[in-house]
């Protein structure tokens, strides 16, 4: 496979550089950019990592606020509008050349944390960052320092950067992050498990949680039917009544009882609590579909029949009842009164007639009559369960509340949250209205049934009671809604007293162990719940272990694995010498996440008897900025980069390393088939270099900027004509225009 590699360079525009394109050809084994301070040799290199990055790496790693790079990638002369792009010829791992050209759209902002913007193109098309690596094969690093381009300042960052920095850009060096977030997923399942929820697993937490019953509780965990159970709670609750000085009952449900009752008293003495008590609200209804037809029917068939007939009812059955009556043709003698002559068969079909009409409106009056009173009955339990429905507070009056001890003041007292108990009286005064209004409502349409039975054949408020029932069935939705906007407040509040009231008056868990007592059934099912959890708790826990001893063991061998290859190339900077890099390491099994840089420190040449330090601490400047190369070196190496780039690789005044870099590191990097950038300020170290490597086809280049406007420019030192010398430097650059300008 063909190994990665830049064939041509061209700049515009890009932080020193000017409008001109500056163009290089580097060759394929090294070449050397050499340039005073202030050239260009920083903005070269980071013109290479905009061109595969879209950013620059000292952005993130120098910034104190991110606002200081802002307009710093275009040329601060070349006007906004200037053309700034980074293009290069690449010869792909493919075999193939690839143009590939990244241009700036937006420099950085201020405010814009997200960072520039800009389009990459590949032969002309528009591209992404992905297909630079799937099409080109460009290797990309760990962020930040994600292209193959060194720095002086990205060659201390790890010896600055956070522990977590550090942990992360190992993780990605040593491709363990898909490791990293296996292990953080196996460590959040104990979240994801699903705890069991019942009222008889809180209650198995309050009785823990009271410490009064850890007998009890031990011997609950270890009981193995539903028989030693009960038989476990039945002596708890025996032992607790001899406590208190009575005599248990022998019937568990006494026993029960005897507790609760004992319970109340000790809570009654702290707090009223009776006063919170409230029972399930069952809504009327409403009233039965048929009764609008029902009181239809009775008031038409009352409008037929005559009110007067009404009273002689009984005498008319009785007149039609005796013989002869319906046979006679012609007037007879009233059987009642004996008046002659009186009962003609006119007169006998008008009484037939209102016995008639009285039958269907004593049947309409029955059928409503019925269903009055089924309305009554049921309006009348309504308002019962109303009264039951709230705190017993809300129906006592001010001195009954008072008179056994409740008062708002006290409430706060014990309670100590002031949000939570102006929460709760705001709703208690809501519920109270409603409440009130329920009643209201109820008692109006009672009383409007009490008219008609009272006075069925004079009623005449038909209206008024169809007013009555929709109140009622108005009044009681909102009072279904106050007692839900209540359930919150009054729960939380209740529970913070009797916290607080079981803790005073030492009864914590009693509650509790009542309920599990009365449902044995319950609580078995509730601890065959407890037990299999925990089950899998420990089974999750014990996977988690294990998961991450093995994670530990593929990290060290990798770190192993890495190490070897960083001391290769400290060993080819500074060999021979005493104080050495020694590993790369997690700082302990438990600290994970902490990654160490260990130094050898050894009193004799052969680094025997070494003492181990944490390089951070014992390196000089010189040998940080050594192991911060070796490091990268190491890092290209092992992510197999076809190229790198190295700005100021070597310190001007370490003389010690610099012919090593020259000439061992160089000669290993070309052996291992990449291809080296080398950009210095240094001209001892350009002229080692491009001395030493002439025979392998090494280039030579040198960056002037003696115009600002002009920029910096890329000169072949191997092009004569380009050039203008072949040996020896350029002229240091002219700092005075009017210098510049003048003849010769």
């Amino acid at each position: 496979m063909t190994r990665l590699r830049i064939k041509k360079l061209r700049v515009a525009g890009f932080r020193s550089f000017g409008q001109a394109h500056q163009v290089a050809e580097p060759a394929d084994t090294i070449s050397v950019f050499w340039g005073g301070n202030s050239q260009g040799k920083t903005s070269l290199a980071e013109a290479l990592e905009f061109l595969l990055t879209g950013q620059i790496a000292r952005r993130e790693l120098l910034a104190g606020a991110k606002d200081e790079f802002a307009d710093s990638l275009r040329n601060a002369h070349i006007g906004e509008h200037g053309l700034v792009v980074v293009e290069a010829e690449m010869l792909a791992t493919d075999g193939k050349t690839y143009s590939v050209k990244r241009t700036l759209t937006e420099d950085y902002k201020r405010g814009g944390a997200a960072g520039c913007i800009s389009n990459l193109e590949i032969d002309g098309a528009a591209a992404n960052e992905d297909e630079l690596s799937s099409r080109l094969g460009i290797v990309f690093f760990p962020a930040p320092l994600r292209a193959p381009v060194l720095s002086q300042h990205s060659l201390g960052f790890l010896f600055s950067s956070s522990p977590g920095e550090r942990a992360a850009y190992f993780r990605a060096v040593l491709d363990t992050q898909e490791l990293e977030d296996f292990r953080q997923g196996v460590a959040a399942l104990p979240n994801q498990l699903q705890a069991p929820t019942s009222q008889e697993l809180d209650d198995l937490d309050a009785v823990e949680a009271s410490g009064s019953f850890d007998a009890l509780f031990s011997k609950l965990l270890k009981a193995k039917s539903r028989v030693g159970i009960g038989k476990v709670v039945t002596e708890a609750i025996s032992a607790l009544l001899t406590s208190l000085g009575l005599t248990p009952s022998s019937d568990l449900v006494e026993m029960i009882q005897q507790l609760r009752t004992a319970l109340e008293q000790r809570r009654s003495v702290v707090f009223p609590m009776q006063l919170f008590a409230r029972k399930p609200f069952s809504p009327w209804q409403g009233a039965a579909k048929t009764l609008p037809q029902l009181i239809t029917s009775f008031v038409t068939e009352r409008a037929k029949s005559d009110s007067e007939a009404h009273k002689l009812m009984s005498l008319f059955e009785a007149a039609l009842a005796l013989p002869h009556v319906h046979d006679a043709h012609n007037p007879i003698d009233c059987p009642l009164c004996a008046s002659k002559s009186t009962l003609t068969p006119e007169r006998v079909a008008w009484i037939t007639e209102q016995v008639r009409a009285n039958s269907a409106y004593q049947t309409a009056h029955d059928e409503l009559s019925a269903a009055m009173s089924s309305t009554k009955a049921q309006v009348a339990t309504t308002d019962q369960l109303a009264n039951l429905a709230v705190p017993g507070l809300v129906t006592r009056s001010p001195a009954e509340r008072h008179r056994v001890g409740f008062s708002v003041k006290a409430l706060s007292a014990l309670v100590r949250d002031d949000a939570l108990v102006r929460d709760w009286f705001a709703d208690v005064r809501s519920l109270w209205r409603a409440w009130k209004s329920v009643v209201a409502a109820a008692e109006t349409l009672v009383s409007e049934v009490q008219l008609f039975q009272t006075d069925a054949l004079g009623w005449v408020r038909q209206a008024e009671f169809v007013a009555a029932t929709v109140a009622l069935e108005t009044r009681q939705k909102d009072f279904v809604k106050a007692l839900a906007s209540f359930e919150g407040p009054d729960r939380r509040i209740e529970l913070a007293l009797k916290r607080e009231i079981d803790a005073a008056s030492a009864v914590a868990g009693w509650d509790a162990l009542c309920r599990l007592t009365e449902d044995i059934e319950g609580l078995e099912h509730a601890l065959i719940q407890r037990n299999r959890f925990a089950a899998e708790c420990k089974a999750v826990d014990k996977a988690i272990a294990d998961i991450e001893k093995g994670i530990g063991v593929v990290i060290d061998q990798k770190f192993i694995a890495l190490s070897g290859e960083v001391r290769r190339w400290w060993d080819l900077l500074r060999p021979e010498e005493a104080t050495y890099f020694d590993t790369v390491q997690r700082r302990s099994a438990k600290a994970k996440r902490m990654i160490d840089l260990r130094a050898g420190l050894s009193l004799k040449d052969d680094k025997s008897d070494p003492k181990f330090r944490d390089a951070v601490a014992v390196f000089s400047q010189s040998q940080l900025h050594c192991l911060g190369l070796a490091m990268f070196l190491a890092r290209a190496t092992t992510e197999g980069a076809g190229f790198i780039v190295l700005d100021d690789p070597v310190l001007t005044s370490d003389d010690d390393y610099r012919p090593n870099f020259a000439s061992s590191v160089i000669e290993a990097l070309l052996a291992d088939g990449i291809q080296v950038l080398v950009l210095t300020q240094d001209y001892g170290t350009a002229k080692d270099i491009g001395t030493r490597w002439a025979h392998a086809g090494s280039a030579h280049f040198d960056l002037v900027r003696n115009d600002p406007l002009t920029g910096s420019e890329i000169r072949n030192k191997d092009d004569d004509l380009a050039g203008g010398q072949l040996h020896g430097p350029i002229l240091p650059p002219l700092r005075s225009a009017r210098l510049w300008h003048q003849p010769g």
